[in-house]
């Protein structure tokens, strides 16, 4: 099944639609430049300037989710916590309590 696609638009109709996304995100944020889409490797990537990345309180080596809403990119924040199964947070405190002499004798030899 393809997705379908809508047809090209012409310059004015384009401009437009960056005009009214900018209304919007000035609204929204006070504003902000135009950025270009350009070539890194064999992917096409967007540089977002500190004040766009001060201002949705992204750093580098977050994450964000991409979607698609209305015709506009949209970058969501996510937090990942890594998944440790309970059986395993169980089998790790058994082995530090079984062995609480062992690991404070050798706590006391580092210092």
């Amino acid at each position: 099944m393809s997705a379908k696609r809508e047809p090209a638009l012409s310059a004015r109709e384009a401009r437009a639609r960056i005009d009214a996304a900018s209304r919007r995100n000035a609204e929204i944020k006070g504003g902000y430049e135009l950025v270009k889409v350009r070539r890194q490797g064999n992917s096409l990537a967007v540089t977002l300037d500190q004040k766009i990345l001060a201002a949705a309180d992204l750093h580098e080596g977050d994450l964000v989710q991409a979607s698609v809403v209305h015709g506009n990119v949209l970058l969501t924040p996510v937090a990942v916590a890594p998944r440790v199964r309970q059986e395993v947070l169980d089998i790790g405190r058994r082995v530090v309590r079984e062995n609480a002499d062992v690991l404070d004798r050798l706590a006391r030899d580092e210092g």
